[in-house]
């Protein structure tokens, strides 16, 4: 799947490193990508360690500065997480639809993550489709969730909140739910002009859930 999904063809990969915050902005072309802009700022010693974020208001500052400084406008940002908390595996599987690998995968993880499985966030994709027989390889991702936490803090110090969201999706694999789930979606908005949503209806998600959600924000 391109990172360049959806309508916009910018996207910004965020660096959040040891010594230093490193954003770049990309444009898709049709002669491939271009650079729009690119922006750096130095970080104090032990401000991030094992990409754990130990001074989240330096970090978030650091972010401020170079969106601010490049005049960066771009709704995709793209960051990631690194560390003894994120686990990546190849895991050999027998063949399988997507599907049936869906609802296998939480019980696979448990057997290949060093972490209670309530305590991670798990992804999954299947490595070279095309050149497969009667087995599959997969790769097994597995983040704990305080990981996450500790990063999307930041972002939101460095001004994002629910109320930048542009755009969400929201996952359910019951619809009938929707009134139960609507009052409560409300709720983490402070003003009634809400971002464009898009509902759609799955099968299952990972440990028995009802309701995933994937979002888009924009610095105002």
């Amino acid at each position: 799947m391109s990172l360049f999904g959806g309508k916009s063809r910018q996207l910004v990969g965020l660096d959040i490193g040891s010594s230093s915050i490193k954003a770049v902005e990309l444009k898709s072309t049709k002669g491939g990508y271009e650079l729009v802009s690119f922006g750096t700022e130095n970080l104090a010693q032990d401000t991030v360690v094992d990409g754990a974020i130990m001074d989240a208001p330096q970090v978030a500052n650091a972010i401020s500065k170079i969106f601010d400084a490049q005049r960066i406008k771009t709704k995709n940002v793209a960051t990631s997480v690194s560390g003894h908390s994120v686990i990546v595996k190849r895991v050999p599987l027998p063949l399988m639809t997507e599907d049936e690998l869906y609802d296998r995968i939480p019980s696979e993880a448990s057997q290949h993550i060093p972490f209670d499985i309530a305590d991670v966030n798990v992804d999954f994709d299947i490595l070279n489709p095309e050149e497969q027989g009667s087995h599959m390889d997969v790769l097994l991702v597995a983040v704990k969730k305080d990981k996450i936490l500790n990063h999307t803090n930041v972002l939101a110090q460095a001004g994002m909140t629910m109320d930048d969201l542009v755009y969400v999706q929201i996952s359910c694999t019951d619809l009938t739910l929707f009134d139960k789930f609507n009052p409560i979606y409300k709720s983490y908005f402070t003003t009634t002009d809400f971002p464009a949503r898009e509902f759609v209806g799955a099968g299952s998600l990972l440990r028995g859930g009802h309701f995933e959600l994937q979002a888009i924000a924009v610095k105002r």
